[in-house]
């Protein structure tokens, strides 16, 4: 790994945010039951999506095992807009950070089977935002 020190740093501040898109999608997920007719469709969509993230964090985590960093996640209540158009607008920022950081840590990784890994997460990322915006865009946002 080219400068471990600074792969830590980069896989520590992404597994936050990873840890953050666990319990946003959740949250979204309940927004959209609450908020749309016939909303449970795009809170199962998100609740996979959840799903998705947590085994980013799974991996994240398993690599900085491997470092010998010890990975943690500072706990801290996830609120979200109570605007479906406001909480996307949110979401869509996250997800574009996170896609950002997942680049930088691919341009540092010398480990080519975890840049493979890395390269498939950044990819899910990238469908995560996309529906996303389409959903944006379907609710004339």
């Amino acid at each position: 790994m080219k400068n471990n020190k600074k792969m830590m740093a980069l896989l520590n501040q992404v597994l936050q945010q990873e840890y953050l898109e666990v319990f946003t999608y959740l949250k979204e997920a309940e927004l959209f039951r609450k908020k749309l007719s016939g909303g449970e469709n795009l809170g199962q969509i998100f609740e996979n999506f959840s799903q998705e993230e947590l085994r980013h964090v799974d991996r994240i985590s398993a690599k900085l095992i491997e470092l010998g960093e010890r990975p943690s996640w500072s706990f801290r209540n996830v609120e979200i807009p109570d605007s479906i158009h406001e909480a996307l607008k949110a979401h869509i920022l996250q997800e574009r950070k996170i896609y950002g950081i997942y680049t930088d840590i691919i341009e540092n990784c010398t480990d080519a089977d975890f840049k493979i890994v890395l390269k498939g997460i950044r990819e899910q990322e990238k469908e995560h935002l996309e529906k996303a915006a389409h959903i944006l865009r379907k609710l004339g946002g």
